[in-house]
């Protein structure tokens, strides 16, 4: 038998928690919000258990689970041969373990059951012996007080048990037990509460406290110890109509009372302070139910079950029903009378055994006074629980990525489930982010993430992903509170964090600066490289860079490692050349702060342009600086990189090193996305704590190409270009010069570059990666001393690169470039210059950045007394308002000279330059960028020319907010 689950409170829930007219009417509009649910009832029982005449067995009043089997007890409606107890075995058989009244015919009902301490607790009513409790220990009763406790006590009609004590309440005198042992126990009440009060049918636990529901004066009671208790409630719950507390539940934190009235029993809720309850009952289908009959906890939901009393035949009335809640919404999850049957008049107990929701129900003729003994139904739900996981910390600026696993551990498939998550707050989506394993289901909404029509099968999960981008002006320390809900029929599953599994919480995420464990994966003392490592400090205290070599060592297995712990005094600077320790081997580097302070790395190569430069090294490249490059490092390792530049065509090598920190072999793919062409893809291997490097020619030949670096384990891969040039008189070509750069992890619909002209010989290209699988339409907007200028945009195609000659459009012109499209991309700038003639070509690069930062560190730059050696800082504003900034120069450790400071104002949408030899000359320094203007951000980047524009260098800085 099924039954349609109503489905009405499912919106109500996505209004309160969306708070969007938008996705509301989405989701009503959506087909799995109005599919209803089907919920399959099956008989787990002959009627009256097989009892003759059923009546005899006339209703399951109790049910509960001891030691792997589900138990009942019935009530003799037939005849005076007493109740019995039945264990169920399975299918639709049941073993009688009692009858008879357990030996006391007049027992006529077994009205409550309880596990405590390791046994079965029940009690009955009779009125003939007085009520009896006994216990169970699966295979011997033993009755555990006298009969009536010895005051004639006709009905024990509730257990209870409570901070490790057994309770029982009874009629007529209302009086409340304690268990001490044997057949002892003590009255912990005065007679009916001192108010005449002669019913209690319902003991629970709520909140530490023992709580028992009263008739006929609809009281609910809180006991206070000893023999005192507080009415916590007002009479009747002030309706006048409310004469019995039939059932009371503790649920998720509330306590609930279900009671008996003449139509339409309510349901209450109360929140354990001072005597205000609130109405929760639910719509029922017609006015003939009139009592809540029972309640239990299961899967994680409210059950509760009703009677629908009529006298008729055929009855009036529907016939019981039973209700789900969650807290907020209702939901009937069986068909009037189970099946249709208003005969099935009133649903006594409720039991989850074995994954599985039991309900013992009566049916009654009373126009012909037929008791065709207890039914019990069985339906398996789902059990849904939703654990959302995330990284503990996550930097202004950067990505964050949530995991949501929704669990369904119950016996029935959850069909048509809604997943709904309100993007934190200080975050923004990463567009085309969402994901979810189930493919039949349909992303509905970005922002809020909203995912339809998701079936999560029984004892299966369903992962359901996205990203955010941390906004770049977020204060560290603050925390991101993310909670999502998934709603299955009218109830909702909140999501919890993977550390307070199944108890429902805002995921946390705290907002910190980036760990400034820089990692640096070009580097060399072979073929004719010299390699400087520069580290800046820009805090006011001394601290300890841990420097961290990882060398190239294939046929070892494994990298080898150089550590060397360097100490800087505070606003400092400080260059290693560790060519004579190392020797000549291509390595990877890692830069870390002992004292978990910010700092920063670059990394600077060098090299002369002659035939025999490989048996060459150290200070005589520095002195020659024929060629070199210089790139900021990245501050974690990541499984999927992108890298916008690269060719293999009109005399350049194009090299990508990935630097592998882990201690196990890394898996990489790298794919190059041809421009004009389409992607090809090569698999790696990275060898543990080492680096490689991968000609761009060896595999795709000639070709101009962005390049997707993926992994099975996070690695940091970086970009080195050479173009090659022959010498008058050489006949050999060399590498003249070249540039390199890191990657970006997270493509954007807004790049960033802050260097770029046309001007002064320079020629620019902005190279831009689609890495989607549609076209992408892009902008290129440049911000000029004057202002912003924009082109048309253009399309590129999906999974390809564009290279943008900015020359052949701007000729003449200083501007820092912003790069939009309409969909996520990553773009790139490359600067190529004429030099002294007869000397070849020299040129720069930089990746750009994804957002505009308050603070930006950039480790090189260095001027010369004579002007051979130059440094430029660019400073772009992408802001619609001015910004003041302050530039700082730190020098080498050495010099111990004080850090030289400026300011200036960039104007909305501009850039502005620096040469540090208007500030100082003939040294080294590092720099720092900061907007002073409160709640505005910029890019930075910075130039080094050497040898009167010989070679060059050019990189995006570090950046903190």
């Amino acid at each position: 038998m099924k039954t349609n689950c109503l489905s009405k409170a499912r919106t109500r829930m996505v209004s309160l928690l969306v708070g969007s007219a938008l996705i509301l009417g989405m989701l009503v509009m959506t087909p799995a919000t109005a599919a209803a649910q089907p919920v399959t009832w099956t008989r787990a029982n002959t009627d009256g258990f097989g009892a003759v005449p059923p009546g005899k067995s006339g209703s399951a009043i109790c049910m509960a689970e001891y030691n792997g089997h589900l138990y009942a007890g019935t009530v003799n409606y037939e005849d005076a041969s007493g109740c019995d107890v039945w264990r169920y075995d399975g299918g639709m058989t049941w073993t009688n373990v009692a009858t008879g009244g357990f030996g006391s015919p007049g027992n006529w009902v077994v009205w409550s059951m309880v596990v405590h301490e390791g046994l079965l607790y029940v009690s009955t009513g009779t009125a003939v012996t007085g009520a009896k409790v006994l216990s169970y220990d699966g295979t011997t009763w033993t009755q555990v007080n006298v009969d009536g406790f010895g005051a004639s006590m006709s009905d024990a009609s509730a257990l209870c048990s409570f901070d490790g004590c057994l309770y029982a309440a009874t009629f007529s005198p209302l009086r409340m037990y304690r268990y001490d042992g044997g057949t002892s126990w003590t009255q912990v009440n005065v007679d009916g509460f001192g108010s005449g009060t002669t019913v209690c049918r319902s003991l629970a636990v709520y909140d530490g406290h023992l709580y028992a529901g009263t008739g006929w004066n609809g009281r609910v009671y809180r006991y206070d110890g000893g023999t005192s208790w507080t009415q916590v409630n007002v009479d009747q719950f002030g309706t006048g109509d409310d004469p019995e507390v039939r059932v009371l539940q503790s649920y998720n934190g509330v306590l609930y009372a279900g009671t008996a009235r003449t139509d339409n029993p309510k349901v209450w809720r109360y929140s354990g302070s001072g005597t205000a309850w609130t109405d929760v009952t639910p719509d029922y289908p017609d006015s003939n139910n009139d009592a809540v009959r029972s309640m239990t906890v299961f899967n994680g939901l409210l059950f509760v079950g009703v009677g629908n009393y009529s006298g008729e035949d055929p009855p009036s009335g529907v016939g019981t029903q039973v209700y789900a809640y969650d807290g907020q919404n209702w939901d009937q999850v069986n068909d009037n009378g189970f099946d249709g049957d208003g005969f099935n008049q009133a649903c006594h107990s409720l039991a989850g055994f074995n994954g599985y929701l039991y309900a013992g129900v009566l049916a009654v003729n009373w126009d012909s006074d037929t008791y065709y003994g207890a039914r019990v139904w069985r339906a398996g739900f789902p059990n849904i629980s939703v654990v959302k996981s995330a990284p503990p910390t996550a930097s202004p600026g950067g990505p964050l990525k949530y995991t949501v696993a929704v669990t369904n551990s119950g016996i029935g498939d959850a069909k048509d489930v809604i997943f709904i998550d309100p993007v934190p707050e200080h975050t923004t989506i990463v567009s085309g982010s969402v994901t979810c394993s189930d493919a039949a289901a349909q992303i509905v909404s970005d922002d809020p993430v909203v995912v339809t029509g998701i079936t999560v099968e029984a004892g299966r999960t369903v992962t359901v992903t996205f990203q955010v981008t941390v906004a770049a002006g977020t204060p560290l320390g603050t925390t991101l509170y993310n909670q999502g809900i998934t709603i299955w029929d009218a109830f909702g599953y909140f999501s919890s964090d993977p550390a307070h599994q199944g108890q429902p919480g805002p995921t946390t995420v705290r907002v910190v600066s980036p760990d400034f464990k820089w990692y640096l994966a070009e580097g060399s003392y072979g073929w004719g490289f010299a390699t400087d490592i520069n580290i800046e400090n820009p805090n006011p205290t001394e601290v300890t860079a841990r420097v961290t070599f990882m060398t190239a060592e294939h046929t070892a297995g494994a990298g080898v490692s150089l550590v060397q712990d360097v100490k800087m005094p505070p606003e400092s600077r400080t260059t290693l050349n560790l060519d004579a320790e190392l020797g000549p081997q291509d390595f990877s580097t890692k830069v870390e702060c002992l004292e978990g302070l910010s700092i920063a790395a670059d990394r600077t190569m060098y090299w002369a342009a002659q035939p025999d430069a490989n048996t060459t090294q150290g200070q005589e490249f520095k002195d020659v600086r024929m060629g070199a490059h210089n790139s900021i490092g990245v501050t974690a390792s990541a499984d999927t990189w992108y890298l916008p530049e690269g060719s293999s065509a009109w005399g350049f090598e194009s090299w990508t090193c990935v630097q592998n920190a882990n201690t196990s072999d890394a898996h990489v793919r790298l794919t190059y996305m041809v421009e004009g062409v389409g992607p090809a893809s090569f698999d790696k291997v990275v060898p543990a704590q080492s680096r490689s490097t991968f000609s761009m020619k060896d595999d795709i030949g000639e070709a101009d190409a962005s390049i997707k670096v993926e992994s099975d384990r996070p690695v940091i891969p970086e970009r080195s270009m050479y173009l090659r040039w022959t010498p008058q008189g050489a006949g050999e070509a060399v590498r003249r010069e070249g540039h390199c750069s890191i990657g970006t992890t997270t493509p954007a619909n807004d790049y960033y570059l802050a260097e770029g002209s046309t001007d002064w010989g320079f020629t620019t290209y902005v190279l831009v990666q689609n890495p989607n699988a549609v076209d992408a339409v892009v902008t290129l907007t440049y911000m000029t001393p004057e202002g912003p200028v924009s082109d048309p945009p253009f399309t590129l195609i999906a999974q390809s690169r564009k290279t943008v000659r900015v020359n052949d459009l701007h000729p003449d012109m200083d501007f820092s470039t912003m790069v939009s499209a309409d969909r996520p991309i990553i773009a790139e700038r490359a600067m190529y210059w004429d030099t002294e003639p007869d000397t070849g070509m020299g040129m720069h690069d930089s990746i750009g950045t994804r957002a505009a930062h308050r603070v930006w560190y950039l480790p090189e730059g260095e001027t010369s007394a004579e002007g051979g050696i130059e440094t430029y800082t660019c400073v772009q504003n992408p802001g619609a308002t001015d910004v003041e900034i302050t530039v700082t120069y730190f020098y080498p450790w050495a010099t111990g000279l004080t850090p030289v400071f400026f300011t200036d104002t960039v104007p909305a949408n501009s850039r502005r330059t620096y040469s540090m030899a208007d500030k100082i000359s003939g040294t080294s320094a590092s720099i720092m960028v900061e907007c002073d203007t409160p709640g505005s951000t910029i890019i930075a980047e910075r130039s080094v020319y050497y040898g009167y524009r010989t070679a060059g260098t050019n990189t995006i800085g570090g950046w903190e907010d």
